[in-house]
């Protein structure tokens, strides 16, 4: 009779109280155990759960609500960085914009705070493989429908102005990466689909390692191995930068690595942000954290990186701690630098900041060719405003009908094939 009141609960029956041994084997967070002593059923705590509950005492109020709060000055900082990106490739000639020629480095701010982001949805929930899988599912759909259908639109728009025929499509091996997302794992020595997908290739396969490190260590192990891959990956984005395959230090743009070498910046500065959050408790991060001095001062270091990185390119290492000492001061979401994040127009652009990514790049080949022709300085104002509004009007589109429809499927889906978890990450500064 108290297995059948322990099978009430939908758990593992242990089948009495000397058999706790047996807890540390299960994958639940809890476990039913019966007594000869009562009638009644106990809940015993697995290992996981203990695990669990240790996770959520350490992190306190932080961890009860930090999952559910939206900082909305990263979702306004996510669109002034792609609003950069999309600059970057107006290839402006004027000189007071000239802050530009180094938006590339904004990519390098989009890795540090996605990796912040997705520490703090996901890393106090991946405790098994269910959740494991949860979670690729999740961050699989939120960047595959967009990177599909730009690189759909990308392949017709191009074929159409070519005009040749046969038409020019990948071939299977790239059709093969473009599907499994690997074109920016330095596969090819080429561009695959359009040519700024490679960061989005990158930045799964370093939720997968996120994830991965989630699942098999604890603590400090999980933290050691956090800070060993931003060091590796920072040491071989400078490695691979400064080499002779670049040599950034002679020919400017350092770091500007992309479907060859892209995938150490992404390293470095991913785990630099997953650092961030992890740390945040300590003494230093505590003081940065809504300074308004800090803050100021974080944004003016951002300002002197992108104009100091023309004139001394390795100025442009520094970028990962630069971006991640504005996300540790920004991350209270209160300030002066905050607030101007806040503002409406930033918020639009960070909701739909990755459909205007990815899909400034199905149209910025045709711009750059009408830039290049065009020597008047009027016509370039024009061809500018209409490449900005053009690319605006897409990504308009894209979210509306292909990212956030699709996001949304694959959430429910995720949800629907594990039904028995509680994985309830609210990710609303979307990586």
């Amino acid at each position: 009779m108290r297995s059948e009141a322990c099978a009430a609960f939908s758990l593992p029956v242990l089948p009495d109280d000397g058999c706790l041994a047996q807890l540390s084997d299960l994958p639940t967070a809890y476990a039913c155990t019966t007594s000869p002593r009562s009638a009644y059923p106990r809940l015993r705590m697995t290992a996981i759960g203990r695990e669990y509950a240790a996770t959520i005492k350490k992190r306190g109020k932080r961890m009860k609500t930090g999952n559910r709060k939206t900082i909305s000055c990263f979702e306004g900082l996510r669109g002034a960085a792609a609003l950069l990106v999309v600059l970057l490739h107006m290839r402006l000639k004027w000189p007071f914009l000239g802050f530009t020629y180094n938006g590339y480095l904004a990519v390098d701010l989009f890795f540090v705070l996605s990796g912040y982001v997705i520490c703090r949805s996901y890393s106090g929930q991946l405790m098994g493989p269910a959740q494991f899988w949860v979670f690729v599912i999740r961050r699989f759909g939120r960047l595959w429908p967009v990177h599909v259908a730009t690189t759909v639109l990308f392949l017709i728009i191009g074929n159409a102005l070519l005009m040749s025929w046969p038409p020019v499509i990948p071939s299977p091996t790239e059709a093969l990466a473009l599907a499994s997302m690997t074109q920016g794992l330095n596969l090819f020595d080429h561009y695959v689909g359009t040519g700024v997908s490679w960061s989005a290739s990158d930045e799964f396969y370093a939720y997968l390692i996120f994830a991965a490190l989630c699942l098999f260590f604890r603590r400090r192990a999980r933290l050691l191995a956090f800070l060993v891959l931003a060091l590796a990956g920072y040491a071989m984005a400078i490695w691979c930068a400064a080499g002779t395959q670049f040599d950034c230090l002679r020919r400017g743009e350092c770091l500007n690595m992309t479907y060859s070498y892209g995938w150490t910046r992404c390293l470095a500065g991913f785990f630099i942000g997953v650092l961030i959050f992890e740390l945040n408790e300590h003494r230093l991060l505590r003081i940065v954290s809504g300074k308004r001095s800090a803050q100021v001062l974080a944004f003016l270091a951002v300002a002197l990186l992108l104009w100091l990185s023309s004139v001394k390119p390795a100025v442009a290492f520094a970028a990962p701690l630069v971006f991640g000492a504005l996300i540790a001061s920004l991350q209270s979401d209160g300030g002066p630098v905050a607030r101007l994040f806040q503002c409406r127009p930033a918020l639009y652009l960070g909701k739909i900041s990755y459909s205007l990514y990815l899909g400034h790049g199905v149209i910025a080949p045709l711009f750059v060719v009408l830039y290049d022709r065009t020597a008047n300085l009027t016509a370039q104002a024009a061809l500018c405003a209409v490449f900005l509004f053009q690319s605006i009007a897409l990504a308009h589109l894209l979210y509306r009908f292909v990212e956030t429809p699709l996001r949304d499927r694959f959430y429910s889906w995720s949800n629907t094939a594990f039904r028995s978890l509680s994985v309830n990450a609210t990710d609303r500064v979307h990586s």
